[in-house]
């Protein structure tokens, strides 16, 4: 319905490419920018401070379940390889 409404406000000739790479480590980092201060004025620093906390908490995280993926893929590995030897 809303497709056939603004039918006649399409200009085909128009093209719009999206980026599917985007992902929330591109928020994370765009908070430390001028978002930032726009955020901050919104949420007030106490806020702020706090959420740069929780990105902190968030980045250790994912660094230590990385060595956590690592060594169980390794682990999967001796497996297959025990398996295949037998």
């Amino acid at each position: 319905m809303a497709y056939e409404a603004l039918r006649h406000y399409s200009q085909r000739n128009l093209t719009f490419r999206f980026v599917s790479n985007v992902d929330s480590t591109d928020f994370r980092y765009s908070m430390d920018s001028a978002i930032g201060l726009s955020t901050m004025l919104a949420i007030g620093p106490d806020n702020f401070r706090d959420m740069h906390d929780g990105f902190h908490q968030i980045d250790e995280h994912l660094k230590n379940l990385g060595k956590i993926l690592s060594s169980f893929v390794e682990r999967i590995d001796d497996t297959h390889a025990n398996a295949r030897q037998r």
